[in-house]
């Protein structure tokens, strides 16, 4: 159980897809080999465990509002603690845009490589590229000057 759990760490996500990424174009996996389980049972996890922009619109729209608050709570208190905001964490200054920016880098550089090689070896999951593409194009729409995108509440 710990395994798992540490598995879903972001500090091991990029080397976790390139061994997957390597592995699924390589030699693959044997469920026979517990070993090769746990990775795979890992990275399942981990996929589960920042899943948000693979979900449907509303659901995903959502689930960032509550992350999005989260965030915010933090820069609340490192602002309390004089300290020095985190990136995308200053409800003060952050709007929409800046949310926008915080989506698309997290689907661009995190989900999508991620998601792309997983539905490979899955393709069960390949749904979940199509919501990926929804969710990027709406927070792209939101950040043309031209279409006005409110945070659903």
């Amino acid at each position: 159980m710990i395994t798992m759990v540490l598995g879903t760490d972001m500090a091991f996500h990029f080397e976790s897809v390139g061994t997957f990424k390597n592995r699924v174009g390589g030699s693959g996996f044997d469920p026979k080999v517990a070993e090769d389980r746990t990775f795979v049972l890992k990275l399942g996890l981990h996929c589960a465990d920042i899943s948000n922009p693979v979900k449907p619109p509303v659901i995903s729209k959502q689930w960032t509002d509550r992350v999005m608050e989260e965030f915010y709570q933090q820069g609340d208190k490192e602002r309390a603690l004089g300290m020095p905001i985190s990136p995308f964490y200053d409800r003060e200054k952050d709007g929409i845009q800046n949310v926008g920016k915080c989506q698309i880098g997290f689907i661009d550089f995190i989900i999508k490589p991620l998601y792309e090689v997983w539905a490979a070896h899955f393709p069960e999951c390949s749904h979940c590229l199509d919501y990926l593409s929804q969710n990027r194009q709406y927070w792209s729409d939101g950040m043309d000057e031209d279409k006005k995108v409110t945070s659903p509440r």
